[in-house]
């Protein structure tokens, strides 16, 4: 790569073993690149802002409370940053371009995207300039609320999205993950062009974005167009204001059971466990993905506890297991439709008791973490997978080829010593949305 004087350091990371690599730039912006070549028609981008649903409450330097935040603002932000200055829309100008974009909001970041298989250097420049150059109208900004509103009364009609969002706040007490990513209602009236103003000067700074891009793109041509962009529109604009980490979440659950009726067909049953909440040093790779073996050996459709289920009659062949977890909070959460609410749960519990006692089998902890390799593995066949892998990585602060070292080496023994850390004492929250009457 050609010298620049905005590039502070670069670094090439590498697994020769499968023929991958990246170049990490630290920009003098403050932006972290990540350029993954890959010899692909489609060229995939994200810009991920760390910034997400669960910053609310902030502290200044001396630890006082200086911002409260609507629930809801980073989702509204990442609706409204697409409309431009002149009053053009950034996703027209991507279509005009050939390129399909795209942006999400989750808990713990705001993610801009885009793919193309042509005008990349184009395309990323819009990406970059649409995200730095604000233009908040009340106008605007009193239009997108009612979209939002609909959005959220659509996705409170929808019952999975209900027993999902219902069994996250039967969960937890304080943390914030049980608020809604999108807010509610009532929430978003607060949200003004004042407020979305402050959070971007607060936020959206460049030493608090990454930008991965996955194909053919040319590294020195990716730093011409951040030189372009950031430097001048984006510079540092004082002490970024503290999150408030403070609150303590229980071990134990909310609430245990919740029923809401709503009009479908069948019965709706979402089953969580709370997990502990990992110390920092146990919050590592080899845990995660351990977490993921256990959830894989216990609920997938391959195991004894699926047969049981289904071949009994007790529920729709729809049955899913998901992991969500983080530095201070982790969760199962397993969803499915059957008449028979109770009598599922105690057969789930009763398979998890008898794997407490009696171990994960040789052959399916193997059989599951050649499952795990097999999909790592298969992240490098796309340029959209390995890119949302590497975004996963960043907000970790892990290096993506680390997860395929670890699962090969990840033994039955640890994957137990995981599975009964947090199962033993494991809490449960039920959610049933059952029809209305």
């Amino acid at each position: 790569m050609n010298e620049r004087k905005s590039v502070l350091s670069e670094e090439t990371v590498s697994m020769p073993r499968i023929d991958e690599s990246y170049l990490k730039i630290q920009h003098e912006s403050g932006l972290s690149i990540y350029v993954h070549p890959k010899d692909m028609s489609v060229t995939y981008a994200i810009l991920c802002v760390n910034f997400g649903s669960m910053d609310q409450s902030f502290v200044d330097e001396n630890g006082y409370p200086c911002l409260e935040l609507p629930h809801g603002t980073a989702h509204f932000m990442e609706h409204k940053i697409f409309e431009n200055e002149d009053g053009s829309d950034s996703f027209e100008r991507f279509s005009a371009l050939g390129a399909d974009a795209n942006a999400y909001t989750t808990h713990n970041r705001t993610v801009y995207l885009f793919n193309c298989t042509e005008y990349f250097d184009e395309c990323l420049e819009e990406l970059l300039h649409f995200v730095t150059h604000p233009c908040f109208r009340k106008e605007s900004i009193d239009r997108e609320r009612d979209i939002i509103a609909q959005e959220i009364l659509m996705y409170e009609d929808n019952p999975y999205s209900r027993a999902q969002e219902a069994l996250i706040e039967a969960m937890y007490f304080k943390h914030p993950i049980k608020n809604k990513v999108s807010g509610t209602v009532e929430s978003i009236e607060d949200i003004t062009a004042e407020t979305l103003y402050e959070c971007h000067s607060q936020f959206y700074k460049a030493s608090e974005m990454s930008l991965v891009i996955c194909g053919n793109a040319d590294p020195d041509n990716v730093v011409s167009i951040v030189d372009k962009v950031m430097i001048e529109s984006n510079p540092s604009r004082g002490k970024r204001r503290l999150k408030v980490t403070s609150f303590e979440e229980p071990i134990t659950v909310r609430c245990e059971r919740v029923e809401i009726q709503m009009p479908i067909n069948r019965p709706i049953l979402n089953l969580g466990f709370k997990l502990p909440v990992p110390l920092p040093e146990d919050a590592s790779i080899e845990r995660d993905l351990a977490l993921d073996l256990i959830c894989e050996m216990l609920f997938s459709r391959s195991t004894e506890l699926y047969s049981t289920l289904f071949d009994g009659g007790f529920i729709a062949p729809w049955f899913s297991s998901s992991l969500a977890d983080s530095e201070d909070y982790a969760n199962i959460s397993i969803s499915t439709e059957t008449e028979h609410c109770d009598k599922v749960i105690e057969l789930i519990e009763n398979y998890i008791d008898q794997k407490l006692e009696n171990g994960f089998e040789s052959e399916e902890f193997e059989r599951c973490r050649r499952v795990g390799y097999a999909e790592l593995i298969s992240t490098f066949d796309s340029t959209e997978d390995i890119a949302e892998f590497m975004i996963e990585g960043i907000v970790k602060h892990r290096n993506i080829y680390d997860y395929i070292t670890t699962v090969e080496s990840l033994t039955k023994e640890y994957v137990e010593s995981v599975f009964r850390q947090t199962f033993s004492n494991r809490q449960k929250s039920v959610v049933i949305i059952t029809p209305t009457n």
